[in-house]
């Protein structure tokens, strides 16, 4: 028999990292980790030396381990959704079949890490049966006793919408591994094997691909660094928006509004930070990681405009027209989504299939019901909305 899931506390994981470093360093007192299937939601483990650590098929959704050290630590099944792994070390891990979607793991070194599929078993009436990551997830979570650590090879490990600026993933096996939506910028995959890997929509602008094996891997929708014709245009869009902003400033005596639609706008740098941009017209845009940060933009057109990794703190964006947009992973916080008040009439924020999955949500207003036509699964908010 396995032992079924427990929960640790802060405190008992603590203890447990403790043991665990004795135990790397030779001394008395050390033992190694050894907490398969174990519940550690929401923990943290920031900065500590966890090589070797066995934590296969556990559930760190949400876990904090910037900068700890996890070579050769067994992670097979790990459920790491959303987990904060900046700048950590897990070369040469065990991760077949771990659930990353929604990580950080920008500056990450992944060197000959093993992301090969895997999967975990449950044992039920019917015997043993196999479980998406996901369901896996779930069940841990309403019925623990349930669960198993019996593995076999099945599900490929899923980094869909996680950040890897940076990361080092130098000779990684990600054989059929999940990227899609990823946010890959300066990623290294030198000799990689990316062999059926999926990077459908994944923004791969300065990856290193040298070297590494993409026999059947899927590329479809990936963005790359701005074209040479996107970079061409930089003094006619900065020209634009400068235009635009006397436009909103002069209430439209002077000036005129900016028609952007479907432009590359990464090519104008910080140049829309806190910019007078109501009214903007830019569907289709893509916005992907530019610094917003308190802009004004009430009644903007961002009809399906790529925003993931945007910083719109503090941002207005009464009354914009977000249908379709992406904003995976951008940072929200303090951002006014809520009706639009002019004149006792109301012009309704749109977010009518806009993505907000791992967005920064804290602090934004909204209004009531605002995101039932939304996708906001894995968003942060610090109060119901």
């Amino acid at each position: 028999m396995t032992k079924p899931v427990e929960r640790l506390t802060q405190a008992e994981l603590v203890s447990c990292v403790l043991s665990h470093e004795l135990f790397l360093a030779g001394r008395h007192g050390g033992r190694r980790m050894i907490l398969p299937m174990v519940d550690l939601t929401g923990l943290a483990m920031p900065r500590r030396n966890l090589a070797d650590a066995d934590l296969s098929g556990a559930s760190m959704r949400g876990c904090d381990l910037s900068g700890a050290i996890l070579d050769r630590a067994q992670l097979f099944g790990a459920d790491l959704r959303g987990a904060n792994l900046t700048g950590v070390s897990l070369s040469r891990a065990d991760m077949r079949g771990a659930v990353l979607c929604g990580a950080d793991l920008s500056d990450a070194d992944l060197q000959d890490a093993d992301f090969r599929p895997g999967q975990i078993a449950a044992h039920s009436a019917q015997g043993f049966v196999s479980l998406s990551q996901r369901q896996r997830a779930t069940m841990a979570e309403a019925a623990p006793n349930k669960i198993r650590s019996d593995v076999a090879a099945a599900f490929a490990t899923d980094f869909s919408d996680c950040t890897m600026r940076g990361a080092k993933l130098n000779g990684a096996k990600l054989k059929s591994a999940n990227l899609s939506g990823a946010l890959l910028e300066n990623a290294d995959f030198t000799s990689a094997n990316l062999e059926n890997a999926d990077f459908t929509d994944a923004v791969m602008s300065g990856a290193i691909l040298a070297g590494s094996t993409t026999h059947d891997a899927c590329m479809t929708g990936v963005v790359q660094a701005p074209t040479a014709e996107a970079l061409s245009r930089r003094p006619a869009l900065l020209e634009a928006l400068a235009g635009h902003q006397v436009w909103c400033l002069t209430n439209g005596k002077q000036g005129g509004a900016a028609q952007m639609e479907g432009a590359d706008l990464r090519v104008v740098g910080d140049a829309l930070h806190r910019g007078q941009l109501t009214g903007l017209q830019a569907p289709g845009a893509c916005l992907v990681r530019l610094n917003l940060e308190g802009a004004f933009l009430q009644a903007a057109n961002l009809e399906g405009a790529d925003l993931r990794g945007a910083n719109l703190r503090g941002a207005d964006l009464r009354g914009a027209r977000l249908a379709g947009a992406n904003l995976a992973r951008a940072d929200l916080r303090g951002a006014l989504l809520k009706h639009l008040e002019v004149g006792g009439r109301a012009t309704p924020t749109d977010l009518t299939g806009a993505r907000f999955s791992y967005a920064d949500c804290r602090g934004a207003q909204l209004s009531p019901g605002q995101l039932d036509a939304a996708d906001a699964a894995e968003a942060r908010f610090d109060r119901a909305a």
